[in-house]
């Protein structure tokens, strides 16, 4: 049973929401294959005056691409698919220029393919709900960046391709793929692709605050369907707990004499930082006010 006592860490978050003007935050503390402390501090929900907490639900962004790489490396490792695969065989409408374009470089933000949200009139058109067609369309239209290959430039784009590429290949949703391959298995019941027309208890509402006013605003809406596999997914860090026990143990993939962070997934969703005693395995988002 996790502890409710106060201790060094409920002090740091306390000062940094105060400090900085975080409305809320939560923090899930896993050592040695266990969650050893999870913990909600301040508001949910300013309007509301909804406590956050350990099951606080907040979009956790660009971190949903490595839930993304994962289902694609499962569906390698099942035959249904390989990442050396130009992705022309599963998107129809693909341009000229995108016939060499590998999973791979998806995987690994070399395709050269423009990420969509840096686009001049990206906010203008943020919040339509386009369909996987509207989105293809719309970055084949675009030059590419650079060689397939030659370059890293992330791109958001990529990872939703990757979502349909998904779908294509078990004919199921994206999410319906995750629950399925992932979502179920660990147990994480809580962790969903994000809808701004479904009612979802637990989620926390978005904010950012003016630079020179310091007023807290309700930050801009955006339609998820454009980050689906990229940004979409809400989860809590009771949830995100279990994916990281998953994850370091080795219960992920059905071979487990791969380690999964520091071989098979390093560099396709994951980034890897520090030397080799003290190596930092991991995967951030942020995205309209989470």
């Amino acid at each position: 049973m996790l502890s409710s006592r106060a201790d060094p860490v409920d002090d740091y978050c306390r000062e940094q929401i105060k400090t900085r003007g975080i409305p809320g935050m939560s923090v899930g503390v896993v050592r040695n294959g266990r969650l050893v402390k999870a913990a909600g501090y301040g508001l949910a929900n300013v309007e509301a005056k909804a406590r956050a907490t350990a099951d606080t639900l907040y979009l956790i962004a660009s971190m949903t691409k490595a839930f993304t790489a994962t289902a694609v490396t499962m569906l390698a490792d099942d035959g249904k698919l390989s990442i050396e695969h130009p992705i022309a065989k599963y998107i129809e409408g693909t341009p000229a220029s995108w016939q060499t374009i590998t999973i791979r470089h998806l995987l690994r933000h070399t395709s050269g393919i423009k990420n969509m949200p840096e686009l001049p009139d990206w906010d203008e058109t943020v919040r339509s709900d386009y369909t996987p067609q509207q989105i293809i369309r719309q970055a084949a239209a675009m030059p590419l960046d650079f060689t397939p290959g030659s370059q890293f430039h992330y791109s958001n784009t990529g990872y939703t391709l990757l979502a349909f590429i998904i779908e294509k290949v078990v004919g199921k949703s994206y999410e319906e793929c995750l629950r399925e391959r992932i979502l179920g298995p660990l147990k994480m019941d809580a962790t969903r692709v994000d809808s701004r027309s479904d009612v979802i208890p637990g989620r926390a509402t978005a904010y950012y605050r003016s630079r020179s006013r310091g007023t807290l605003y309700n930050a801009e809406y955006f339609s998820p369907q454009q980050y689906l596999g990229s940004g979409c997914l809400l989860s809590s860090v009771r949830d995100l707990a279990k994916w990281d026990i998953a994850m370091s143990t080795g219960k992920v993939f059905s071979d487990t004499k791969v380690d999964p962070y520091h071989a098979r997934m390093f560099d396709l969703g994951w980034g890897k930082t520090g030397d080799p005693d003290h190596r930092s395995v991991w995967t951030g988002g942020g995205l309209y006010g989470y």
